[in-house]
């Protein structure tokens, strides 16, 4: 019987650190964020002068904190995004420097792995705009008057600026790993327009 009690509690104690060892790997906290979409320029002339539709990158660390109310989830991330609208010879590109907030608005009570949030961040934005003096107009629609030498012929634009600004989100968490994600980016202004977008983007937490 001694014997028996011997191996059992040998074949026991790889098995408890195994489960041990896997319940750790599942509760270890997916703090980088990575999220892939759509840029919409909110400016008429921007899309005129490029095009509906850009391309929009995001990384993000999301902080190792607790909320304050445990019924009630919230996160901070520190994220760089990058939003490009291009076309007809003219390029509007936005990088981001962000503090972001998010608030889960799901019921505590919800069992429920689709989980809607919204949330706010404030950062740093860097806008540049291009524009090709060698295509046909309207080329410089992203600096209207500017660049136009005696002739009246425009000249090639390129302005970067720094600006303050922010962004509104909601989004809806799929599951522990996955969310998506709408944002409306307050970026400033470069080169008589306006870079503010919408981005729609697929994230995912690892």
């Amino acid at each position: 019987m001694v014997r028996i009690l011997n191996k059992s509690a040998l074949l026991a104690a790889p098995l408890a650190l195994a489960v041990a060892t896997s319940a750790h790997a599942q509760e270890r906290p997916k703090n980088i964020a990575l999220e892939i979409g759509a840029n919409y320029a909110a400016d008429g002339d921007v899309r005129d002068a490029t095009q509906s539709t850009g391309i929009h990158v995001g990384l993000g660390y999301i902080l190792p904190t607790r909320s304050v109310n445990p019924d009630h989830r919230s996160w901070t991330t520190i994220g760089l995004m990058y939003n490009q609208n291009s076309g007809n010879g003219n390029k509007l590109t936005v990088w981001g420097l962000t503090a972001e907030q998010r608030y889960s608005v799901a019921s505590p009570r919800s069992t429920s792995a689709v989980r809607p949030y919204v949330g706010l961040g404030l950062g740093i934005y860097r806008d540049h705009a291009e524009a090709d003096a060698s295509e046909a107009p309207p080329v410089l629609t992203l600096a209207a008057g500017e660049g136009a030498g005696s002739s009246g012929v425009s000249e090639d634009l390129s302005e970067t600026k720094t600006r303050l600004g922010g962004r509104l989100m909601a989004g809806v968490e799929i599951s522990q790993s996955y969310y998506v994600e709408l944002a409306y980016n307050l970026t400033g202004k470069v080169a008589d327009a306006r870079s503010d977008s919408f981005t729609l983007s697929a994230g995912a937490r690892f």
